[in-house]
């Protein structure tokens, strides 16, 4: 049987399903018996439908027979599906070694663990810390994309394994390649940048891949806490623009890291800027040590004070945030949203101690908002899209950009160059346009160029 494409379908690999039968080689799987009966047909009845002879169906159902190309897309059409549904090649799933990203101090160990972890594979014992990914990885479900010729993999554990759906996984990891970690790969703290989040531990592992090596490659990751990224993600979710989106929820320092060590394509960031100064680039040119970026602009959106429906306290800025009974949720260190509060606050002069609830720590825009929906905060920062989505009030304190931000290292990778490209799509911008708040005028544009070697370079808003 001849076929236009790869016989393996995308998403869990190929396995042989129950009471299929397979070629000699036992290398392609046939799945026509299951197929037809998932539909309750007989064989006579999916002869009838596809223009076949009885006696072919039966000849291909018992692995006695290959079809023919026409044949295959007539069994395919007759059943509702693609010819990778019903035959494909049943090759053992590919193995690659990784770069597993070591969360730190973001992959506490879970409660009640014990204190000391049984010997791990080749008698070493892993701890789970930093420096090595924990003897639970084996057969952990991890989002791998290709990033500078390597394979980099994040661990789908804990929150960081769902959206609002389960999260495909791009693998499973198989073992430890090595005891020693592969990075970070770029150690060390930037200026101004909060120590609360160490940088990404790397150690390579064996991972058997559950997709095709072509597929992964077509994937983009991109660290970030912006909810819009979703959208631009489901946008790409039916693969027909050639390249996928994966978010990797951070915040804009976090994200920062993650790209400086090379286990992310872009960094998503909102920092607003001192008085007078853009935002986001006095920051990154601190942040980003020696790395050569490119900056693109996702859109400019409106941050303030999400409160509950009405503003039953009559919140009106940050300085009725120190009255006695009104409890705030704040960002955690590393933070936009955070350091938002922070410059509002001094400009008002009004210490943080003043403010009830300054150190508790929620971990997302999304946090924020159902802790004033709950009524266990009564405001917190986030944005004007996120208010509207929950049903909250919103007072506004000011605009700020959220950008990407490219190493230009990547930027000539096909996959970074397609999902730039989805940027004009008409289908993207009006779903940003549509959250209310999201300005995308400059969606799509770069916004700066910096470079440690030869200085920062900001050219008028222009297209890639």
């Amino acid at each position: 049987m001849s076929s236009p494409g790869p016989m393996e379908p995308r998403g869990e690999p190929a396995r042989r399903p129950r009471g299929a039968a397979g070629d000699p080689s036992g290398s392609v799987v046939n799945g026509l018996r299951a197929a037809r009966l998932r539909l309750g047909l007989s064989q006579q009845e999916l002869a009838a439908r596809a223009g076949v002879t009885r006696q072919a169906v039966s000849a291909i159902e018992g692995g006695q027979a290959a079809p023919s190309l026409g044949v295959a897309l007539r069994l395919a059409r007759a059943l509702g599906c693609r010819v990778e549904d019903l035959f494909w090649l049943d090759d053992p799933e590919p193995e690659v070694e990784v770069e597993l990203v070591g969360t730190g101090a973001e992959d506490p160990e879970p409660q009640g663990a014990p204190a000391s972890r049984p010997a791990g594979p080749g008698g070493s014992a892993w701890s789970g810390g930093p420096g090595h990914a924990g003897l639970d990885a084996s057969g952990g479900r991890c989002l791998v994309a290709r990033i500078g010729g390597r394979w980099v993999a994040h661990r789908l554990r804990g929150d960081a394994a769902f959206s609002s759906d389960l999260i495909p996984a791009g693998a499973r990891l198989v073992g430890p390649a090595s005891d020693e970690p592969a990075g970070p790969a770029q150690p060390g703290r930037a200026p101004g940048e909060p120590p609360a989040a160490p940088p990404p531990a790397l150690t390579r592992w064996r991972a058997r891949l559950l997709e095709s090596p072509e597929d992964l490659a077509r994937g983009v990751l991109i660290a970030g806490c912006a909810p819009e990224l979703s959208l631009w993600a489901r946008a790409l979710a039916t693969g027909h623009r050639g390249v996928h989106l994966h978010r990797i929820e951070a915040n804009s320092h976090r994200a920062v890291q993650l790209l400086r060590a090379g286990t992310v394509h872009a960094a998503g960031v909102h920092l607003p800027g001192p008085a007078g100064e853009p935002d986001n680039l006095p920051f990154l040119q601190d942040l980003l040590g020696d790395l050569d970026v490119v900056v693109v602009r996702l859109g400019v959106w409106e941050e303030g004070l999400v409160v509950a429906p009405g503003n039953p306290l009559g919140i009106r800025d940050v300085a009725d945030l120190a009255r006695p009974g009104v409890v705030v949720v704040n960002r955690e260190p590393g933070a936009g949203s955070r350091l938002l509060l922070e410059r509002c606050l001094a400009e008002a002069g009004v210490p943080a101690g003043a403010v009830a609830g300054f150190d508790r720590h929620a971990r997302s825009h999304l946090e924020v908002a159902r802790a004033v929906a709950r009524g266990t905060a009564h405001a917190g920062v986030s944005t004007a899209p996120v208010a509207a989505a929950f049903g909250l009030g919103f007072v506004p304190l000011r605009a700020v950009a959220y950008d990407l931000v490219f190493p230009r290292t990547v930027l000539d990778e096909p996959a970074v160059q397609a999902l730039l490209g989805t940027l004009g799509d008409a289908w993207v911008r009006r779903q940003l346009a549509a959250l209310g708040g999201f300005d995308t005028a400059a969606t799509g544009t770069v916004t700066a160029r910096l470079s440690r070697a030869h200085g920062p370079r900001v050219p008028a808003i222009g297209s890639l």
